[in-house]
């Protein structure tokens, strides 16, 4: 019979394939009562990353707004920080991304000694150089490259500032507080610490 091919005529063999199909009986059954908790919890879940989503969206949005912002400053400071050079001067020139926009707005001064630790800032005044937009001299003050930021550091470079006397030095920072100007960078700290030291 079917009963002996399938259960080889054992009672107890029936038995326990009956008790099984009734245990998974149950955990559908169950399955299917947790279902809707389970469905609720989760569009709950995606309506909350909905939310931190949109929320994000906002502020990235509020942050590029902020940076197209500070760029206009930084361009707008640059250029008016450039037109204060005068011929016939001394001026240092940190290492900071302020001060390598106000290179790039420097034209027409005659006579003067660039002194800087940047890379980026010393091959934009070589070029002004090259071209005659400016005439002097350009000193690139040595020392252990940062590779990252593309600036001389450590004590080498430091020291060098002390054979110099800036007419003018134009220095940048990452904030300004009532404790007074802060930066990230402890090597680009001390570097223009010193150079503040050595500028009248």
């Amino acid at each position: 019979t079917l009963f002996d091919r399938v259960f080889g005529g054992n009672d107890y063999n029936y038995a326990r394939t009956v008790a099984a199909i009734d245990e998974a009986i149950a955990a559908i059954d169950q399955g299917t009562l947790m279902m809707p908790a389970a469905i609720a919890r989760l569009e709950a879940q995606k309506a909350e990353l909905s939310v931190q989503l949109e929320g994000a969206k906002a502020a990235l949005a509020q942050l590029e707004t902020l940076v197209n912002m500070s760029e206009e400053e930084k361009n707008r400071i640059g250029q008016a920080a450039a037109l204060l050079i005068r011929d016939n001067s001394i001026v240092g020139l940190d290492c900071g991304v302020s001060i390598q926009i106000m290179a790039k707005y420097i034209s027409g001064v005659q006579n003067v000694t660039f002194v800087t630790n940047s890379l980026p800032i010393a091959t934009i005044i070589e070029d002004k150089m090259f071209c005659k937009e400016i005439t002097g001299r350009l000193v690139f003050i040595g020392g252990e490259i940062d590779i990252e930021n593309r600036f001389a550091r450590g004590a080498l470079a430091t020291d060098t500032l002390s054979f110099f006397h800036f007419d003018q030095a134009f220095l940048s920072c990452s904030a300004i507080s009532t404790h007074g100007v802060s930066c990230y960078n402890i090597e680009e700290s001390v570097f223009a610490a010193h150079m503040t030291k050595q500028a009248t």
